[in-house]
């Protein structure tokens, strides 16, 4: 089991779209203390307008593969 500072250490090696991944998409492949370093590390980084923008687009794009192709909002 890698310790608190590997997973810091891979969190912050880690996109700032892989964190949101990671966060809101694959959360059930993690365990809780993954998550809680992912999301200190996503809540430290300073987000600028196109990022913010980028992981919209994927929340929009994780919900419709989510969904399936026969569901729309």
């Amino acid at each position: 089991m890698p310790s608190q500072e590997d997973l810091k250490r891979t969190m912050r090696d880690k996109t700032t779209e892989e964190l949101y991944l990671l966060l809101n998409v694959h959360s059930q492949d993690y365990k809780p203390e993954a998550l809680e370093i992912a999301g200190e590390e996503l809540s430290q980084r300073q987000l600028d307008g196109p990022t913010m923008k980028r992981i919209a687009r994927m929340r929009r794009i994780a919900r419709t593969a989510e969904k399936g192709p026969e569901e729309k909002d």
